[in-house]
């Protein structure tokens, strides 16, 4: 077969791809429908969203024209049409039900909720005579669909309708549309991005760096700027109440240590943390939200799973906990070691917050630890003198970039003088990478130290409530599947942190039983704010003193999410769709029998603050 009947043999089923294509967008389209994202994307958003469809259908259609093309390039037409309905039927099918998965646990159909309808349907979908009637329908309908397609594809070429050039054309506008809008729209942090969630395995191109480096970027000025786009959200579930005469509008300090792994909560380690904590509540089994910052730190301002902070980010949201801080009169302070520009904290937690200064200079970490020591305490003076309370946050970020500075001698010895991350591996000896980590942790021990004790001094550990607590946990190889670091799995070795409350007048104790970073807000909320509300109306948490069962606790990062049950048993959803279930060591369980009604109850629970 010449090469130019190839071209001949494959022109039709070419052109009955690009209507197959049409319809997935069209489908995509109405996924509009499932989901209030859109609102306040306006007109350019939901251009951007029909671009998308387009752009995607276009990528899940090809396999449909792809897959019958070597059957026709060996001669076998009737096979390969044959082929190509059945595909492109199936692919119509598929898209409607993920359009409906979507609608109800905001997923899309993956190895998770597949398992789920093969092990458990029964027990979670109710499927009568009449669903199983609607779905052969529905089946029938989209073959003929298909087939109808091919008719009107090789009408189209007997009748030499020029509509290949016209749809290749669109096709082609709407990718680069789509890429290149989404390429501003993120640089500038515009609603439409929201948009994305709604279609499937849609990762449009990214240039942020390039942006901002070509001046075409606003985010960095506008950091700062609260400006609501409207929500997806339904945050809180009701209006918040609060009784002035339950508030004890106490002062509060947050202090964060980033990457805190609870084996080094220890006297030698952190000496003067640990003297706080024998006149505070030590919570023994507190879980982060997350096993990275940005989840970390968003769990514990919001109260919520981390998988709704894009859309804080893009709908100009501000956490409760800050809003009623300051409709309290609360004089604020925020001061981190890290950037708060990324993760976007500056946006989505402190967009609100006076004065805020999104970085701190220094050329290494304890440099940057200790200027927002000196500006605190520089500061404190003034917050003390104050009328009305104080909040402040510390975030110190010397255990996440470890590098012993040349003044300082090693107190746990052997030690690196900084990490070197190439020699770590799954039979490396932790001992050096440990000790400097643990040498990193003993210095914002002292910066910290000297916070708490002019606090003493001053007198206001009297009226302050002090929190000290991680984003995530760090691993050093501790469950010997040489994983190091953070952000990689939901384990306890990632995601298992210190966690010291004190509370003024209070009786020190240690608890045992598992809390997690989502009861902090509740906690501030109700007993410093006097907020009424059950905690469900703002929050994935409970009360601090809440010592009942808490359940499966839900973790989540930029790639998935998981349920932490109980037993340590760890469900992970990971970014390609796949379901994976682990012990609390992270060894595979494949037999594992879980609970898939309960798991249906917690998809659906994760997603109970969407409108």
């Amino acid at each position: 077969m010449t090469l130019k009947n190839i071209f001949k043999s494959l022109k039709v089923p070419f052109v009955w791809y690009t209507f197959s294509s049409i319809v997935v967008s069209l489908l995509f389209l109405y996924y509009w429908n499932y989901a209030s994202v859109g609102v306040g994307s306006g007109a350019a958003g939901f251009v951007y969203y029909l671009l998308s469809c387009i752009s995607l259908a276009v990528g899940f259609t090809l396999p449909t024209f792809l897959i019958p093309a070597l059957l026709r390039l060996f001669g076998l037409q009737k096979v390969a049409n044959a082929l190509q309905v059945v595909l492109t039927g199936f692919l119509f099918v598929l898209v409607t039900i993920n359009g409906f998965v979507y609608a109800q646990y905001k997923l899309h159909i993956n190895s998770m909720v597949l398992t789920m309808i093969m092990k458990a349907g029964g027990d979670i979908f109710v499927f009568d005579i009449m669903l199983y009637l609607r779905t052969a329908v529905g089946l029938l309908f989209a073959f003929v669909l298909a087939y109808g397609l091919l008719k009107l594809a090789e009408w189209a070429e007997r009748k030499e309708r020029k509509v290949l050039k016209p749809i290749l054309f669109s096709f082609l506008f709407a990718l680069l549309g789509a890429n290149l809008f989404h390429i501003y729209a993120k640089a500038n942090m515009l609603p439409a991005c929201r948009l994305n969630v709604l279609l499937p395995y849609f990762y449009p191109l990214s240039a942020n760096k390039l942006m901002t480096n070509l001046g075409l970027s606003t985010v960095k000025d506008d950091a700062v700027k609260n400006v609501s786009h409207g929500s997806a959200l339904n945050y809180p579930k009701s209006l918040i109440v609060a009784d002035s005469a339950k508030a004890t509008r106490q002062n509060v300090l947050m202090i964060a240590v980033d990457t805190w792994n609870y084996r080094a909560f220890t006297r030698e380690c952190v000496p003067n943390i640990t003297k706080l904590a024998d006149s505070s509540c030590v919570f023994t089994n507190h879980l982060s939200g997350s096993e990275g910052t940005r989840g970390g730190v968003f769990g514990l301002f919001t109260g919520l799973v981390p998988s709704y902070y894009d859309d804080f980010l893009y709908s100009g949201q501000q956490p409760l906990l800050i809003e009623q801080f300051l409709n309290d009169g609360y004089n604020t302070k925020v001061l981190a070691s890290a950037s708060l520009e990324y993760p976007e904290f500056a946006n989505i937690l402190f967009a609100k917050i006076p004065n805020l200064r999104i970085s701190t200079p220094g050329q290494l970490s304890y440099d940057r630890d200790c200027r927002i020591t000196n500006d605190f305490l520089q500061s404190l003076d003034t917050l003390a003198a104050a009328k009305d309370p104080f909040f402040a946050f510390l975030f110190y970020d010397m255990a996440h970039s470890p590098q012993m500075p040349w003044q300082f001698t090693e107190r746990f010895t052997p030690s690196w003088r900084y990490a070197d991350y190439m020699k770590l591996g799954p039979d490396f000896d932790p001992t050096p990478y440990w000790n400097l980590y643990r040498n990193a942790l003993f210095q914002v021990d002292s910066l910290v130290g000297l916070v708490l004790n002019r606090l003493e001094e001053k007198g206001l550990m009297d009226n302050t409530v002090v929190v000290v607590t991680s984003d995530h946990s760090q691993e050093f190889n501790d469950n010997k599947k040489n994983y190091w670091g953070h952000g990689s799995n939901f384990s306890n070795a990632q995601i298992h942190v210190p966690f010291v409350l004190y509370q003024p007048k209070k009786q020190p104790k240690v608890v045992n039983y598992r809390t997690n970073h989502y009861d902090l807000v509740p906690t501030l909320m109700h007993d410093v704010l006097g907020v009424t509300n059950p905690t469900s109306d703002y929050s994935f948490g409970r009360l601090l003193s809440d010592s009942t069962d808490r359940g499966w606790h839900i973790a989540a990062d930029y790639y998935g999410f998981a349920f932490v049950l109980p037993d340590g048993t760890i469900v992970q959803k990971n970014m390609s769709g796949d379901m994976m279930i682990y012990d609390a060591h992270m060894n595979e369980l494949p037999d594992y029998p879980l609970n898939f009604e309960e798991m249906n109850r917690q998809l659906l629970y994760m997603n109970s603050f969407y409108k």
